[in-house]
């Protein structure tokens, strides 16, 4: 019985267990780490990289009413000229974020 199951697994043809690691296997540097990782560890490594740029983009975003007092003392600019700029960001960046989504969405990442 072992022999026959030693003959149809040298037989068979070898699957990729690992698909995703594939498809990074031509950077040199990062190819062996990369390998090592599994489906699962790799969403992890993901999670974690979103996670940290989520608190970070968010941190400087609502660090603004923090820093605006040193902002008006360091530059002198009025009030009402340093929310506007704010203000005029927070719409430009609304009105950006559907055309950077629909980009997402055609250019797939790497």
């Amino acid at each position: 019985m072992v022999l026959l199951c030693r003959e149809y697994f040298a037989r068979a043809p070898r699957q990729n267990v690992f698909p995703v690691a594939e498809r990074f296997s031509y950077v040199s540097g990062q190819a062996a780490i990369i390998r090592t990782l599994t489906p699962n560890s790799i969403r992890y490594v993901a999670l974690v990289v979103i996670a940290l740029s989520l608190a970070i983009a968010y941190g400087i975003w609502y660090s603004y009413s923090v820093i605006l007092v040193a902002l008006l003392a360091e530059f002198g600019w009025s009030r009402s000229v340093l929310a506007g700029a704010f203000s005029v960001f927070t719409l430009v960046h609304g009105g950006v974020n559907p055309i950077i989504g629909a980009l997402c969405a055609r250019f797939r990442p790497l």
